[in-house]
């Protein structure tokens, strides 16, 4: 009988005799296998069978193999052939999701296997991540995941990950590459509101918070009304400046602007806040009149 299999199969070969005695023929045969070997068959009943396994190098095509009856005193020898089909192994594609995040951020990156043949894909792969570990990631119905928390210290950019199917029988290794990009942090700078009166020495709060939610630690540019610029150091987020309302400032409102020009990590922004200049207090000076002799 005709079989198929994949290399590193074990197929089984049906072998049948019959006579035209019409009775069920019972003996031996041999059968020469597609890489040249012979086993001898036992035929009980016109049926028997031989096992054979597929050599691993063989390359998909159609083998023969023989079987043959020599004969014995009742019965004369016949032989017949068959084939051993041997299919191409199958080959998979194996695909990773790109997926964004911040740092600290734990991502879920989607894997997707599938086969040629068509047949929803079970098994495991091998994950790395950017940061070089693996993981192993079981694969259901062509579909999996797994998760991954960006590092505190990644600086924005793309970074490669890689899932590998080492192939397993009759499936072809594969292996793809995704991309987690991290993101820069956004960032919201604030100046608050002060209130002097000309030649005050005002203390003007300056505050910068990230979208990470971390307190962030870092140096700003205000620039003052009069557009002097001085550094800012932020600590936990808060920092100050003080600034000096010059003598001559005519009551009305004046605007400074505090910027965090960004970093590797974190994205620009800036904040306006005003110095609300007081008028000077009136004040009445009143003498009194008094009387007396000489």
């Amino acid at each position: 009988g005709n079989v198929t299999g994949y290399p590193g199969d074990e197929v089984t070969i049906p072998v049948n005799v019959t006579a035209d005695d019409d009775k069920p023929f019972n003996g031996n045969v041999t059968i020469t296998l597609p890489d040249g070997s012979n086993k001898t068959v036992e035929i009980v009943n016109g049926t028997g069978n031989t096992t054979w396994t597929i050599p691993d190098d063989y390359v998909p095509g159609t083998y023969p193999d023989n079987a043959t009856f020599p004969g014995n005193d009742q019965y004369l020898p016949s032989n017949g052939t068959g084939v051993v089909e041997v299919l191409p192994l199958i080959p998979t594609n194996t695909t990773v999701g790109n997926v964004t995040g911040y740092p600290g951020d734990e991502v879920t990156i989607p894997i997707n296997v599938t086969a040629d043949d068509g047949i929803p894909f079970n098994g495991n792969i091998t994950f790395t991540f950017p940061d070089g570990t693996n993981t192993t990631v079981e694969i259901v119905n062509g579909t999996g995941t797994t998760t991954w928390t960006i590092p505190d210290d990644y600086v924005p950019g793309d970074y490669p990950d890689n899932a590998t199917f080492d192939g397993r029988h009759p499936y072809l290794p594969s292996n793809g590459t995704g991309i987690v990009t991290v993101l820069p942090i956004p960032t919201n700078t604030t100046v608050g509101n002060v209130t002097g009166y000309p030649g005050d020495e005002v203390t003007i709060p300056v505050n910068v918070t990230a979208d990470d939610d971390k307190p962030f630690n870092g140096n700003v540019t205000i620039t003052l009304p009069d557009g002097s610029n001085k550094t800012v150091e932020i600590v936990n987020g808060t920092g100050n400046t003080t600034w000096t309302i010059p003598d001559d400032y005519v009551p009305g409102t004046y605007p400074d602007n505090a910027t965090f020009p960004g970093n590797d990590q974190y994205l620009p922004s800036n904040g306006t806040g005003v110095v609300e200049v007081l008028p000077l207090i009136p004040t009445n000076t009143t003498v009194g009149n008094v009387t007396g002799y000489p």
